[in-house]
């Protein structure tokens, strides 16, 4: 991948987001509520899950506005397909967040966000 690519996803992802703590909004939704706020992808197989969908890492991706937002969950079901999936809180606009670890989130996750889903970068 061209390092302009790199970079250009790097700088958009922070001046798109704003990070956000589970361990902040799990004391505000205790016993397991966060999980009723995660939007499912179109299809989703609950009978495959061998772990529920919940954050790893302990951190959510809020999107800074709504417009961004709302393209977020118009595009639900295709970054379901890069390992991107979404909550929201009454409170918040569309958070993302992954469910994996011990490799590189930029390749795997927010390079294909930017560059297939959103087509933002080149």
């Amino acid at each position: 991948m061209e390092q302009t690519t790199l970079s250009e996803v790097q700088e958009r992802f922070n001046s798109d987001f704003n990070f956000i703590s589970v361990q902040l909004l799990e004391k505000a939704y205790p016993d397991g509520k966060l999980m009723e706020y995660i939007i499912y992808p179109d299809g989703y197989d609950w009978g495959n899950e061998e772990e529920p969908l919940y954050p790893m890492w302990s951190t959510l991706f809020e999107a800074k506005d709504e417009f961004l937002s709302d393209k977020l969950k118009k595009y639900k079901n295709e970054m379901a397909e890069v390992g991107i999936y979404l909550m929201e809180i009454e409170e918040t606009n569309a958070m993302m967040f992954i469910c994996g670890c011990g490799y590189d989130f930029y390749q795997a996750h927010w390079v294909p966000l930017y560059r297939d889903i959103l087509k933002w970068v080149k």
